[in-house]
């Protein structure tokens, strides 16, 4: 059973995983793990623990690395009948589901840890409550003491909806891995502003993109190059006219940042990495002395790093 959302005991709130990992590296390290319920009322108030997986660490394209995820070690039966969880894990009866303008969509599900169909690139980012916004270490809530929420009611919500260019990233990166070429190729994506797009034609490499890829994920390996203060240029590996394209992030952006601890880490991290894939939703300029492009962005959450291998990983590989 796939569960993309848990009830964090200790921020007090329903949270993805990715979210869990930037509440998570956002504190002073190290910090003890977070305690996960499920996020039914009723499977709360029967103590069913969800387990978060790998959110203690960044993003990685390692080997030897699995994505972030969250864990169902429960019999389906342990959860209340009106869980949400279990109500999409239970096999609906009568006539077939599969809508043969989109065939593949109960495999891709079934496959997936989250499935994200419907994305809006303009909008804020989702709602960032106090604890998950560098959350500081006194608003932590201690576990022992909770004695479970007790809320009104629960609305049934898939949660396949998101601002949150990380989970999209994160959904985009599981389904290239484990879904078969169909299954990718019918992977379709509702972008605000744009319609319905194939998940593989939102992600943009830089080897493939110019000034027009706009409305897009532009991606591509890179490495940290300047730091300028709190803020950083990073240079992509691939060129665009044979001119090299580099990302500015300015020290104010920096500052204006909720997670900045957690990017901060990400960029500390780096020196010890072969590259850093660079996931942007940004516009392509020609930099005024025209020697080179710049990728620009307005906000941070326009932007997902993940660590490449080690170089230590590197030089065993080869």
């Amino acid at each position: 059973m796939s569960i993309t959302h848990a009830y964090c005991v200790e921020l007090d709130q329903e949270i993805t995983i990715d979210e869990a990992r930037r509440a998570y590296r956002s504190l002073p390290q190290p910090a003890p793990r977070f305690h996960f319920l499920c996020t039914s009322p009723d499977c709360r108030r029967k103590g069913v623990v969800i387990t978060g997986v790998n959110y203690t660490f960044n993003a990685e394209d390692s080997p030897k690395h699995r994505e972030a995820h969250y864990a169902d070690r429960n019999s389906l039966e342990s959860h209340a009948s009106t869980c949400e969880w279990r109500i999409l894990a239970e096999p609906i009866r009568g006539v077939a589901t599969e809508d043969p303008a989109r065939p593949h969509q109960h495999d891709i599900r079934r496959k997936l840890t989250d499935l994200v169909t419907h994305f809006d690139p303009f909008g804020p980012p989702d709602p960032v409550a106090p604890g998950i916004a560098e959350p500081h270490p006194a608003r932590i809530r201690n576990p022992a003491a909770h004695r479970g929420p007790q809320p009104a009611g629960h609305k049934l919500n898939i949660r396949t909806e998101t601002r949150d260019l990380e989970r999209l990233v994160h959904t985009y990166r599981e389904a290239r891995e484990r879904l078969s070429p169909d299954e990718l190729e019918n992977y379709y994506l509702n972008v605000k502003g744009i319609g319905s797009v194939r998940l593989v034609d939102y992600f943009r490499h830089l080897s493939r993109a110019d000034e027009c890829s706009s409305n897009t994920v532009i991606y591509g390996g890179s490495r940290l190059r300047h730091r300028y203060g709190a803020g950083f240029k990073m240079r992509f590996f691939d060129k665009i006219r044979d001119l090299p394209v580099d990302l500015y992030v300015s020290p104010a952006l920096m500052d204006s940042y909720p997670h900045r601890r957690y990017l901060e880490g990400i960029l500390n991290d780096i020196p010890s990495r072969r590259y850093v894939t660079a996931y942007v939703i940004g516009l392509l300029r020609i930099a005024p002395s025209g020697a080179s492009f710049n990728l620009d962005i307005t906000h941070l959450h326009h932007l997902a790093l993940v660590l490449g291998p080690t170089l230590e990983q590197t030089e065993t590989l080869e």
